[in-house]
């Protein structure tokens, strides 16, 4: 590419273009605890906590409605991101991986919201289910990337994201653990997956 280099005069230049699949807007890993997500318990004492039992041995999230001894519990619990400002973008894709244990149903809820005051009760809230792939109970430690979420429909300067888990003592409780959220430019043309 040739330019005028502010006054300096003519000359050639490179310019790099980065693909979209490689420009992350939010990374979370949970190697350091629950990071910036935030735990609310609409029902029951079991709650989304960290643990050491993530993707490859590292940090994760990991809830369990199952009390030893007692059987599965009626829970209601959400984990629920900061506020990412996705404003001003046009195409934007959420994934991680997933592990679920123990029982494949009920199925974790990746939501969406843009209305959330970022401190309340989300039930107050507007959320939107997104449609993802999850972990299938193949065995332990089987890891599924979700693939990439499209959440362009809901970019705003404050957009929040939650995983909402339920169980209780008639559906049964699975265990779910989560790693590697990853918020990136969206490229529908490029493979999804987790680390």
């Amino acid at each position: 590419v040739s330019g005028d280099l502010g006054g300096i005069g003519t000359d050639e230049f490179t310019l790099f273009v980065l693909d979209n699949d490689n420009v992350p807007i939010y990374e979370e890993n949970f190697d350091n605890g629950l990071g910036n997500f935030t735990v609310f318990s609409e029902v029951g004492t079991q709650e989304w906590s960290a643990t050491d039992f993530g993707n490859g041995g590292t940090g994760g999230v990991r809830i369990n409605g199952f009390a030893s001894g007692i059987g599965a519990q009626d829970n209601q619990d959400w984990l629920i991101s900061e506020a990412i400002d996705l404003s001003g973008l046009s195409e934007v894709s959420v994934q991680f991986v997933t592990d679920v244990a123990f029982e494949q149903e009920p199925v974790m809820e990746l939501r969406v919201s843009t209305d959330y005051d970022g401190g309340g009760d989300p039930t107050q809230a507007t959320w939107t289910t997104l449609d993802a792939t999850y972990d299938d109970l193949t065995g332990f430690d089987t890891w599924t990337p979700t693939g990439k979420v499209d959440v362009s429909d809901f970019l705003a300067a404050e957009t929040y994201f939650a995983f909402y888990y339920f169980s209780s003592t008639d559906a049964g409780a699975a265990q779910w653990t989560i790693d590697y959220f990853t918020v990136s430019l969206f490229n529908p043309d490029a493979s999804g997956g987790g680390n």
